[in-house]
């Protein structure tokens, strides 16, 4: 095709339309009003927690999931009462600890390696004597899920640690961070 025609009509065209603001005709309240309510409906929304059920803690050793494998090695012990959880991870030798809220939100930051990681997770038991919880990296899209499953007689439970779509960066959660210490 003709090159030259396409750049002349992106210079015609797109280029006068991103260059300087729009003329919008109408009343300007109606857009001011439009506009408060946009800002209105977007504050309001939010991601529902997962519905949480009572869980006494437990440790458990990685037995699958395509997060980095550092990740070896989970505890969870409760914080009060309907107060929520601590969920704490072990990567290569580091204890990284997190709050896990019960039907809300937790917010808290990993630090390590010189690099800070604000997270918020929610979680609970799972009815069959294990433990969820995701666990969302909020300055970014990403989320991974914990789910630990309960040791069955004779034998030995374990957790799985999976993005629910894995990031370009690499498997690592902290790798996601912009952050430094």
């Amino acid at each position: 095709g003709d090159m030259q025609a396409i750049l002349d009509a992106i210079w015609t065209h797109l280029l006068p339309a991103v260059d300087r603001a729009v003329d919008r005709p109408g009343d300007p309240a109606a857009d001011t009003a439009a506009d408060t309510a946009l800002a209105e409906r977007l504050a309001g929304l939010r991601i529902a927690p997962p519905p949480p059920l009572p869980f006494a803690g437990g440790q458990w050793s990685r037995t699958s999931g395509d997060v980095a494998q550092s990740y070896s090695a989970a505890r969870v012990r409760p914080v009060e009462p309907g107060g929520g959880w601590e969920l704490t991870l072990k990567r290569d030798g580091t204890e990284l600890t997190l709050a896990v809220g019960a039907g809300a939100w937790a917010e808290s930051e990993w630090r390590a390696d010189g690099i800070r990681l604000p997270l918020v997770a929610a979680g609970g038991g799972t009815g069959d004597g294990g433990f969820a919880a995701q666990i969302r990296l909020v300055e970014t899209p990403h989320t991974v899920h914990l789910r630990a499953t309960p040791a069955p007689p004779g034998g030995a439970g374990g957790f799985d640690l999976s993005w629910s779509l894995p990031p370009l960066h690499g498997p690592d959660p902290l790798r996601q961070s912009a952050r430094y210490a």
